[in-house]
């Protein structure tokens, strides 16, 4: 019994060692989504924005791109007027989740250290537009 257990521990290890690190995936789930609308992403050139996948919201909301960069590299994702931001290298496997309804354009991105620190300045970010809004209706 322990022989077997010892077996499939190996196999398991050996199965995440495989994972492709030729190319990586953003997984997302947006809520308040149209189903089969479509989602794109977006490679963050120095002065413009290339398009270079797109796909449709699943019934659930749900979208994945799976796609290959030289380096760490900043994307964009745009779903109908919303743009969020990711950086991501091959190998990495990104989480993003948004509601399209969201004024201030909050996400949560996870994943890789590189999507953790984006996610620490976008939190920051929010806390700042949340207290700029909060200024601005005193004095309307």
């Amino acid at each position: 019994m322990l022989r077997k257990l010892s077996l499939l521990f190996v196999v398991c290890i050996a199965f995440a060692a495989c994972k492709d690190k030729s190319k990586f995936v953003i997984e997302g789930t947006f809520t308040n989504t149209v189903p089969q609308s479509k989602v794109y992403l977006f490679s963050l050139q120095k002065e413009s924005s290339l398009p270079i996948d797109s796909t449709v919201f699943s019934e659930k909301g749900e979208f994945k791109f799976e796609q290959s960069t030289p380096g760490v590299d900043f994307f964009k994702i745009a779903a109908g007027t919303n743009e969020y931001m990711v950086i991501v290298k091959n190998g990495d496997v990104i989480k993003i989740t948004a509601d399209l309804t969201d004024k201030n354009l909050a996400y949560n991105i996870s994943g890789a250290t590189e999507a953790d620190k984006l996610q620490e300045l976008n939190t920051i970010k929010n806390q700042y537009i949340g207290r700029i809004t909060e200024i601005q209706t005193q004095f309307d």
